[in-house]
Order: structure tokens, then C-alpha cells, then sequence
């Protein structure tokens, strides 16, 4: 099965107008229904915060994904963080 990986924050965020978001009511309601439709497996670093060591994890996943979906919807420094990975894992070769 092709696999998505997914960037996003975690919990609720404010953004920078003081709206509360909930990324991971984005994740059930929008992202999920919508890798099952086009049959994508996939997941955040979320699933992997008790494996080990995270970044190393991280880095493969993001290698192996076919899809890679980012939520930049607020200033999330770890969203960054994995996006720069990703652009430079996979473009910067």
C-alpha cells in the first residue's frame, strides 16, 4: 500500500489571531477520510514517539512516503523542521 506521511502540529494551537485550532480533529475529519478514499496508509511522528529514536524514524519515513502532506496553517517550528528535512532529504541530492 502507498504510504502518506503527515507534517503537522499536535493538540490545539492558537493562531495569530487568537483562533483555537484542533489539528487533530484536521487529522480525523479532513486528512484521514481523505488517505482512506485514495487508499493511502500513513501517519505522523506521533506514531513513533515511544520506538526509539524519533529523528532517525522521522527521517525514514519521510524518505519512504509517496505522499507528504504539511499543515502550515500556524508557525509551527517542528512542522519546519520536518519540512526542511524532507526538502532536503529528497530535493537537495
Amino acid at each position: 500500500m502507498p504510504r502518506a506521511f503527515i507534517i503537522r502540529p499536535f493538540g490545539t494551537k492558537d493562531d495569530t489571531n487568537d483562533n483555537t485550532l484542533d489539528f487533530n480533529l484536521v487529522q480525523r475529519e479532513l486528512i484521514d477520510p481523505a488517505l482512506n478514499k485514495t487508499e493511502l496508509g500513513g501517519g505522523t511522528t506521533g506514531e513513533i514517539i515511544d520506538s526509539g529514536n524519533i529523528r532517525e524514524d522521522m527521517f525514514a519515513l519521510i524518505l519512504e512516503a509517496d505522499v507528504v502532506i504539511c499543515d502550515m496553517t500556524i508557525n509551527n517550528a517542528n512542522v519546519f523542521y520536518e519540512l526542511c528535512i524532507l526538502h532536503d532529504l529528497r530535493y537537495n541530492r
